[in-house]
């Protein structure tokens, strides 16, 4: 049974069944941003500033955080990564650098640490601080069925083996990259 302050889970899961939990949990908690930036920007929009009101007590810099990821990535412009991903990539004004930067990190299965390190060295590259970048950096076109399989991992779907490899081979990646 699911509580607020506690998950009780019968005795008898095995691996496999405390594994699909875990990752469930894992997606609701990510998820779990994009909901709170989501309802804020409805909030404010439907109900402006006595919306305000059901925000007293919390930390406006973490509301402000979730907002400013939200407003710059509507849902239609995320990707099956983390939201710290996408908050990597709120300084961007341009949608086509956002999404850039997304295809990177997905197509390389990039950390959101991978991610910043990446943006640093090309803020270094650009002040003409860094030599060229990598060749290995790919950019990657996404359909439907990628960002489905990638997604059904993030949410504790059956996520096998062979759909990873699938997928690698789809992107055109041999097993080493």
């Amino acid at each position: 049974a699911l509580q607020r302050t506690a998950l009780a889970l019968p005795p008898d899961l095995s691996l496999e069944e405390t594994a699909a939990v875990y990752r469930a949990i894992l997606g609701l908690d990510d998820a779990s941003s994009w909901w709170k930036g989501d309802i804020q920007l409805y909030g404010w929009e439907h109900h402006g500033e006595a919306f305000s009101q059901c925000l007293e007590g919390e930390d406006e810099a973490r509301l402000a955080k979730y907002r400013r990821v939200c407003s710059r990535f509507p849902p239609s412009q995320r990707f099956p990564l983390s939201f710290s991903h996408h908050l990597a990539l709120v300084r961007f004004e341009s949608e086509v650098d956002r999404r850039h930067w997304l295809e990177l990190a997905l197509a390389n299965v990039w950390s959101v640490a991978q991610l910043r390190y990446e943006l640093n060295q090309a803020d270094l590259r650009e002040q003409g601080l860094l030599g060229a970048p990598p060749p290995k950096l790919r950019t990657l076109v996404i359909d439907r069925q990628d960002i489905l399989l990638r997604s059904s991992c993030r949410v504790g779907l059956d996520w096998r083996p062979e759909d990873h490899d699938r997928l690698r081979a789809q992107l055109g990646l041999d097993a080493s990259e």
